[in-house]
């Protein structure tokens, strides 16, 4: 025990503060030297910091062999075997008992001991040590945290976090986040949001989060990994084959979105429909897909043989509206079968690239734009989750603006388009020359024989040099 080493006797120095003295030291007074027979001790045995009824030490002086006419204490931070702490020398406090919530938190999650030093009027002094007590911080319950986001090149992944405990009184305290690729962390990664890079495709992703408060202890919590998809590209006019995907699943991507590419998922089932084993991203230039692993495909069309076309950008699509507006399209994608409606299991997200503030609608393949149907369903959030509960028997896609692009959450696969509804312009229509054919009227019903001619010069300011013409043949026949 390292109360055993407890007896130090000296002399008292200026401001009652014992001089450090080797054990046996008795100083130069001729009373008896002090000697510790039962070392301090410190209560509780295993105090939290900051939690109530746990959270203030008290020291027993110990038993000595003769009385003394005071006493006092010190509190110094240890390692776990007694020993000085080179960060904390000096001691942390006079009291006793000694209430923690009275100092710093940096405190909590050392060992301290108690050095007790009884006096005698004459100068006489005895120190003892007690054994090291670990002061634990104070706990607080970990939550939990998950990922949200498509595991794919390019996408902002968030750290999605609940049911943490935070501290009781008011206390300050913030969330730590760390990022990590196949357990390695990857540099800077140390918020709550990260965006995958290139480098990071086909491997698995992970983020660490902790709550820190001053004084509390927090257990770190290490979420679910997300595999980042593999990168595959497309060339116009190719059939990829999608029947066998990795776990983390392909991002496909097709440069030129003005000629046709497909996935082939493989003959549909007896069900006629074909299942898509892991997670399936689709980049263009102008539209994004995500399909989730498990999502089951269907066609309108009994004869469909599993292929899905890529988003395909196309210009002969009339957006019909009421009289007296227009419609001016931004963008229309042709995806899944054009002469087919695909229906899907799970709800599929679409991004149209630089289309917010676009009313949404589709066309349902193999129709005409007579069959155009407005998404008049607002997404609630940009999510699967969300778009779920709001869908139904009636409803089966919304839309909803991120950042500057336009996203549909939608069951079905068509072709979707972005466009605008303006008030059509209205052409003015000319307002003809007033003229006066009074007097000429009046003279051809008297029968003036110059009655022609007038009629001719009224003719000539009305009719124009054409006009004129004809009046002139009317004359010569008079």
């Amino acid at each position: 025990m390292i109360g055993a080493i407890a007896v130090i006797a000296g002399t008292m120095l200026a401001g009652g503060l014992p001089a450090s003295a080797a054990p046996g030291d008795e100083g130069e007074s001729d009373s008896a030297p002090f000697v510790n027979t039962v070392p301090p001790v410190i209560s509780p045995e295993d105090p939290v910091w900051g939690m109530p009824g746990a959270d203030t030490l008290t020291a027993t002086p110990g038993t000595w062999n003769q009385k003394y006419d005071s006493i006092s204490y010190r509190w110094f931070v240890t390692d776990q075997d007694g020993n000085p702490s080179t960060q904390y020398p000096d001691y942390v406090s006079t009291d006793n008992p000694w209430k923690t919530g009275n100092s710093s938190g940096k405190y909590a999650g050392q060992f301290f001991v108690v050095q007790v030093h009884v006096f005698l009027n004459d100068g006489t002094y005895g120190t003892a040590v007690s054994d090291p007590v670990y002061f634990a911080p104070q706990g607080l319950q970990s939550g939990k945290v998950s990922i949200d986001g498509d595991g794919v090149v390019g996408s902002k992944l968030k750290a999605k976090f609940d049911d943490w405990e935070v501290p009781p009184n008011g206390e300050a305290y913030d969330y730590e986040f760390s990022w990590a690729a196949n357990g390695v962390p990857i540099p800077e990664a140390t918020f709550d949001t990260w965006k995958v890079t290139s480098e990071y495709a086909g491997q698995n992703i992970t983020v660490t989060m902790v709550l820190q408060a001053e004084g509390y202890y927090v257990t770190p919590v290490v979420s679910d990994g997300l595999q980042i998809a593999d990168v595959q590209n497309v060339v116009a006019g190719e059939t990829v084959d999608a029947t066998e995907l990795p776990e983390g699943g392909v991002e496909f991507v097709l440069a030129d979105p003005g000629a046709p590419a497909w996935l082939d998922f493989g003959a549909p089932d007896e069900s006629g429909a074909v299942t898509v084993s892991a997670p399936v991203f689709i980049t263009t230039p102008v539209a994004a897909v995500s399909i989730p692993a498990g999502t089951t495909i269907s066609s309108s069309d009994p004869a469909w043989q599993g292929l899905v076309a890529l988003p395909g950008v196309v210009d002969d699509v009339d957006v019909p509206v009421e009289a007296g507006s227009r419609a001016d399209v931004a963008l229309a994608v042709e995806l899944g079968d054009p002469d087919a409606t695909l229906t899907f299991s799970r709800t599929v997200r679409l991004l149209l690239v630089g289309q917010a503030g676009q009313l949404a609608g589709f066309v349902p393949g193999g129709g005409d734009s007579s069959a155009f149907s407005e998404i008049a369903l607002a997404c609630d959030a940009d999510s699967r989750e969300a778009a779920d509960q709001q869908f139904d028997g009636a409803a089966l896609a919304c839309s909803i603006d991120v950042d500057s692009d336009l996203v549909i959450q939608t069951r079905h696969f068509t072709t979707f388009v972005a466009y605008t509804v303006t008030a059509a312009a209205s052409t003015p229509t000319p307002t003809p020359t007033p003229t006066s054919t009074t007097a000429a009227s009046t003279l051809a019903a008297t029968g003036s024989p110059i009655a022609p001619l007038l009629i001719a010069v009224v003719l000539l300011g009305t009719l124009g040099l054409a006009s004129v013409a004809v009046a002139r043949r009317a004359v010569r026949k008079g």
